[in-house]
C-alpha cells in the first residue's frame, strides 16, 4: 500500500509542477511572480515548479486567481475533504486501486483461515 501511496504523491507533485509551468509559460511570468501571488518566498516557488516541493492546493489555487486567472483552466481545484479528518478526497483511480488491494486482503485472509482450520481438523 505504501507504493499506492507513493505514486499517488508523485502524481500531485507533477500535477501541481506541470500546472504552474503552464501557467508561467502561458502568461509569460517569472517565478518570483508566482511566488508574490501565493505569498511565498521565491526559493519556494522555484522547489513548486521544479516538483521538488508540494503546495498545498489552497495555496496554488490562491496563487493562480491572484494572477487574474481560471485555476480550473490549469486542473487546480479545491478539493473537499473526504471526511472529518480534514484529508484531501482521493482521485477515483486510488480509491479504485485500494478498494481492489482490499478485496485481495480479505481473500487471502480467507485462504489462511482455510488453511488453519483443515490443518487444526488434521490433527
Amino acid at each position: 500500500m505504501s507504493r499506492l501511496l507513493y505514486l499517488a504523491h508523485m502524481a500531485r507533485l507533477i500535477d501541481a509542477s506541470h500546472a504552474l509551468k503552464r501557467l508561467i509559460a502561458d502568461h509569460d511570468l517569472t517565478q518570483a511572480e508566482v511566488a508574490e501571488a501565493a505569498r511565498v518566498t521565491p526559493v519556494t516557488a522555484n522547489r513548486w515548479v521544479n516538483g521538488k516541493q508540494r503546495a498545498d492546493s489552497e495555496t496554488i489555487y490562491r496563487a493562480i486567481k491572484n494572477l487574474g486567472q481560471d485555476p480550473a483552466e490549469y486542473g487546480i481545484e479545491l478539493r473537499k475533504p473526504m471526511d472529518d479528518s480534514g484529508m484531501d478526497s482521493a482521485p477515483a483511480w486510488f480509491l479504485d486501486a485500494l478498494a481492489a488491494m482490499e478485496a485481495r486482503l480479505e481473500q487471502a485472509a480467507e485462504v489462511r483461515h482455510q488453511a488453519l482450520l483443515v490443518a487444526i481438523r488434521s490433527r
